[in-house]
């Protein structure tokens, strides 16, 4: 009898052993829910910021286009007036020279597009 009795009171007299835990275990879910908060909030400012510069990128990336183009332009009538004897060679030389700086920069700026479109796969959770 005294031990069937023992055992039946013995959860009732832990000493706060079983209030401890409860706390416990109330604070792991509160660390474990600050956590996931702050890779949600992480993973929506990531989102944004792609987004934001994605619609920058592509803005400069048509005025780039648009720069190849002239400069293109002004190459090929510097081509036909050296061709005519109307200007010099270094003049020619410096419409290629710009002409090739602007396509470097066009394609440095696809290349930040590229980059930046992974970036934002990544920040939508997709698989490395």
């Amino acid at each position: 009898a005294w031990h069937l009795a023992a055992g039946l009171a013995q959860p009732l007299f832990t000493g706060g052993r079983l209030e401890g835990e409860i706390r416990l275990n109330d604070a792991r879910v509160r660390q474990v829910y600050n956590q996931y908060q702050t890779v949600a909030l992480n993973a929506f400012r990531e989102v944004e910021q792609t987004l934001a510069a994605e619609a920058w990128l592509r803005e400069r990336e048509k005025a780039l286009r648009e720069a190849v183009d002239q400069t293109e332009a002004s190459r090929k009538l510097a081509v036909y007036s050296y061709q005519q004897g109307l200007i010099q060679i270094l003049t020619l030389l410096d419409s290629y020279r710009s002409t090739l700086n602007a396509q470097s920069a066009h394609l440095r700026v696809q290349r930040q597009l590229l980059n930046n479109r992974i970036d934002l796969y990544l920040a939508l959770g997709g698989a490395v």
